[in-house]
């Protein structure tokens, strides 16, 4: 028996593109008619983006707005 969650390729790439424009739109419409806003959550998201570098010390192995407490500097 295949599982239910299991989808085809076709249907992952329409679900793909679906959640990319919804991104860059910044809102959809959500089943019920009601607006769903998501430009501010996406834009705070965005500003608090950490990068870590995996072949770097510990302490210096985050870099970003948070690098000092994430490497426990701060």
């Amino acid at each position: 028996m295949r599982d239910p969650r299991e989808i085809s390729r076709s249907d992952a790439a329409a679900m793909g593109a679906e959640a990319l424009k919804i991104c860059r739109a910044g809102s959809y419409t959500a089943p019920s008619g009601r607006p769903v806003e998501l430009r501010d959550a996406i834009a705070r998201a965005v500003a608090h983006v950490a990068f870590a570098i995996l072949d770097t010390s510990p302490e210096r192995r985050t870099i970003g707005p948070f690098a000092r407490r994430f490497a426990g500097l701060a």
